[in-house]
């Protein structure tokens, strides 16, 4: 399980069993401070990677189990918010992002700002998600 702080700039990690609910072993896995954004919204792939996009970057950024930075991903707008492997394959990365009321000349030589980007040839895949029992 991973959780960021934005304020301090950190992403942990911690050991999850999904049977008990249990949450231990907190450690640090990346500090966001060196991408010059935050972390929002993140995924993990079938191989275990950390998906997660960094608003104001135009970036969404895969590291490794380690924290290490493998693969960056540029978009056409500045504000990626969320992302998940998806499609029938669950080969593609959907990347939501906002526009949070800015005036539209900030938007200037962006594309499709607060819009759905679909980013596919990456070689990766997602996990099958568990439906929700509740």
């Amino acid at each position: 399980m991973y959780s960021s702080d934005s304020h301090s700039g950190e992403v942990v990690r911690y050991d999850f069993d999904p049977l008990t609910g249990t949450v231990e072993n907190r450690q640090h896995f990346i500090d966001m401070k060196a991408t010059g954004g935050v972390a929002d919204g993140a995924t993990v792939d079938a191989e275990g990677c950390y998906w997660v996009t960094i608003p104001v970057t135009s970036r969404v950024c895969r590291y490794d189990l380690a924290g290490k930075l493998m693969q960056t991903i540029v978009l056409p707008t500045d504000l990626p918010t969320c992302c998940e492997l998806g499609g029938k394959d669950l080969d593609v990365l959907y990347v939501t992002n906002a526009v949070l009321h800015r005036p539209a000349e900030h938007f200037r030589g962006q594309r499709n700002p607060g819009g759905l980007f679909a980013v596919t040839g990456l070689c990766v895949k997602g996990s099958p998600l568990p439906a929700f029992k509740g």
